[in-house]
């Protein structure tokens, strides 16, 4: 399914026909009242609550603005040691987003317009949401990046803060945005390593973002290509990098240590009582 025009109104944006629109910056239905809009015939929701485990439903106290699972997030790592990293947000969060907003999008009433938006003032949010938005039209609809770029035409160059970027140094020029993100999940969903079934599937979506959750958890590691390339924090401080060998065991591949690791626990190499 392809966009028809991408047409925009007060800064609200059409992407699919009676059914769903993007309006960044307006989370607060009062902003969207002040246009001339028409809440009986439409639902505002939170693109970023989206991402969170409970119902996009439940009140703000219980999840934050943002939603609980609408915040960048680095396994292992506290929020003030990402600096002023604030997005992508994770393989995780972007299929649940994918999943909740199929099921939202399925459920909602057919006379009533379905309408994304992120807080005003909050340009952080707007990127994330966008690379989510996007996510899930080229997951689950197809699109090519060139369609996504049309139907958002404001967002493909918001950009995003590099990693670790400390918040008591100078930043450095940014690089990444929203448009690299959409190209390479296309590259991701024309080779087949994600399908839309975790878009229209509650259990495979749940299935995919335990098994990504236990990776990053276990073994600090993340599969880049399935079965194929994997990439994993410096083996001597993940504790259970000797077990790496059995995640090319579940693909059917032959049995690989990581090069430069021993049969040594890392523990064991960096104990102070390890003998020299």
């Amino acid at each position: 399914m392809a966009p028809l025009a991408g047409e925009c109104h007060a800064g609200i944006f059409e992407i699919l026909p009676s059914k769903l629109s993007w309006a960044p910056g307006k989370l607060e239905q009062s902003s969207l009242l002040e246009q001339g809009q028409h809440p009986s015939k439409q639902r505002v929701l939170s693109a970023l609550e989206l991402c969170s485990v409970s119902k996009p439903t439940e009140s703000p106290e219980s999840q934050g603005l943002a939603g609980a699972g609408g915040s960048y997030q680095v396994s292992h790592y506290s929020q003030e040691a990402c600096g002023r990293a604030f997005g992508p947000l994770n393989f995780a969060q972007t299929i649940r987003f994918c999943n909740r907003l199929d099921t939202e999008l399925k459920s909602n009433d057919p006379l009533e317009l379905l309408v994304l938006a992120t807080p005003s003032q909050n340009p952080e949010a707007r990127a994330n949401s966008a690379v989510l938005l996007g996510a899930y039209l080229i997951f689950r609809l197809g699109w090519s990046v060139e369609q996504v770029t049309k139907a958002l035409p404001e967002e493909g160059d918001l950009s995003f803060a590099c990693s670790w970027s400390r918040l008591d140094r100078q930043e450095n020029k940014r690089h990444m945005r929203a448009l690299h993100c959409w190209q390479g999940l296309k590259i991701a969903q024309q080779n087949g390593w994600v399908s839309s079934l975790c878009c229209e599937d509650a259990s495979h979506a749940d299935l995919i973002v335990s098994g990504w959750e236990r990776m990053a958890l276990t073994y600090d590691a993340s599969w880049l290509v399935p079965g194929m390339v994997i990439i994993c924090a410096d083996p001597t401080t993940t504790v259970c990098v000797t077990q790496i060998p059995t995640l090319f065991q579940n693909y059917g591949l032959p049995s690989r240590r990581p090069c430069g690791v021993s049969n040594q626990r890392p523990r064991d190499l960096l104990s102070p009582c390890r003998k020299t």
